[in-house]
């Protein structure tokens, strides 16, 4: 009977140790991470940590399966983000309105569910769900989010190739959703653009950890703040103002750190928005708006020391908004991420095999066409240095228009007018923004 290998080895026979894969491993599980070089009390590394924790708003996964190999090698844009006072439908509503005064068709209600390439025609038919009508054309460009493309791959006729399936696969697509609130005033401080809601629980528990101890992953975080070069805030101090709260929907939400962006100092409206990653954005979705806006309060009332409140009991939210994109059947999440695995694999002889984790090279196989050129794709997750961005669909639906345009006679030879309209249309859009 063979037995695993309690402690593996390599083929030399020395005990291996395998370098950090994750964020985690790399930041949080190790003595000598560089995030606590210069940081030794407990109460500022566990800040850190919390810190570190709130970017699973940002990528939408936990920092235990983040790639980091892979971790910032895209050539994104410089500078801060950007907000949009209108929201992104205005942006919507002007491409559209562009895209049907140039003679484009725009259907709603319409969600495709086949994409065949015709033999021996060489044209592609679409079939959409509860429609007895197919669209047929020379040419396709698939959009879809890749969480569909995981969930439906088999829509394609004829199949896609193995390699295109590995990538769409392997390829992690996090989840961020937001929680929007408005109160009927800003009683917290309103200076601060961004700031951090840490977890408060067992502060006693870190005051009594060793000055040369590094804290796990699953240590007691003691309340403290975000610093900013605006200011400071919430306070440091917490003593006085936290509650206790035991509901375990509580926890889920507020066991890491949680990012908030105050729109007082952007659009003047008191309104908080607060960015749930990972874990905490999937339990969100299970919660009604109501109740999240309750905890949502609670939170905020624990963290804000009442003499820092323009208003010593503030009312509950008078508008909450809960996204839902993991449960939404046409997103099936928010954008990708270079996933990585958690613990190395070791073959009969004790080897470290390949894991075969997602890589750049996943990005650049999802975005090539298929079926000839005939079938191209666009989206976040097929931009190598925009995925995750909301810039990079647009960026890669140009590009598919552009490579469109260019081989328009070899799809359509007896539609001289049609490629011009995509001419027309491809110039009007790289104007529009």
């Amino acid at each position: 009977m063979l037995l695993p290998h309690p402690h593996p080895h390599t083929s030399s026979g020395l005990p291996y140790n395998p370098p950090p894969k994750s964020l985690y491993d790399f930041l949080l599980d190790s003595p000598t991470s560089p995030l606590y070089k210069n940081h030794h009390t407990p109460a500022e590394r566990n800040v850190l940590q919390e810190i570190v924790n709130s970017l699973d708003s940002w990528t939408g996964a936990s920092s235990e399966q983040v790639s980091l190999k892979w971790w910032g090698f895209e050539k994104d844009y410089t500078g801060e983000d950007g907000v949009l006072p209108n929201t992104y439908s205005s942006l919507i509503r002007k491409m559209a309105s562009e895209f049907e005064r140039l003679g484009g068709r725009i259907l709603l209600d319409s969600e495709c569910e086949r994409i065949q390439l015709q033999i021996p025609t060489g044209r592609i038919r679409v079939r959409v769900a509860g429609k007895p009508e197919e669209i047929e054309a020379g040419c396709c460009v698939c959009t879809l989010p890749l969480g569909v493309l995981q969930a439906k791959a088999d829509i394609f006729d004829p199949p896609l190739p193995p390699r295109r399936l590995l990538a769409i696969s392997r390829t992690g697509f996090g989840l961020l959703n937001k929680v929007v609130v408005r109160y009927p005033t800003c009683w917290w401080s309103g200076g601060v653009r961004w700031f951090v809601l840490l977890p408060a629980e067992a502060e006693s528990e870190t005051d009594s950890e060793s000055e040369g101890s590094h804290p796990s992953a699953d240590s007691s975080i003691t309340s403290a703040r975000s610093s900013s070069p605006e200011n400071h805030w919430p306070s440091p101090t917490m003593s006085g103002t936290s509650k206790s709260n035991s509901r375990p929907e509580y926890s889920v939400l507020f066991s890491k750190g949680v990012k908030v962006q105050n729109y007082v100092p952007i659009t003047g409206e008191p309104v908080l928005v607060f960015y749930l990653g990972a874990e905490a954005g999937e339990a969100v979705e299970h919660f009604s708006n109501e109740y999240v806006a309750e905890l949502i309060h609670e939170k905020l009332l624990s963290q804000v020391p009442v003499e820092e409140r323009s208003v010593e009991e503030p009312d509950l939210p008078s508008e909450c908004l809960v996204t839902r994109w993991r449960s939404d059947p046409y997103a099936r999440g928010s954008y990708s991420f270079m996933k990585t695995k958690t613990s190395p694999k070791f073959n009969d002889h004790g080897d470290l095999e390949d894991h075969e984790d997602s890589n750049p090279l996943d990005l650049i196989e999802m975005s090539k066409p298929l079926w000839d050129g005939k079938l191209g794709f666009a989206g976040e997750h097929c931009s190598v240095d925009h995925y995750a961005c909301v810039h990079g669909p647009y960026m890669t639906g140009l590009e598919e228009a552009q490579r469109i345009q260019s081989n328009y006679h070899s799809f359509n030879p007896h539609t001289e007018q049609d490629q011009k309209d995509i001419s027309r249309l491809t110039t009007s859009f790289q104007k529009l923004i």
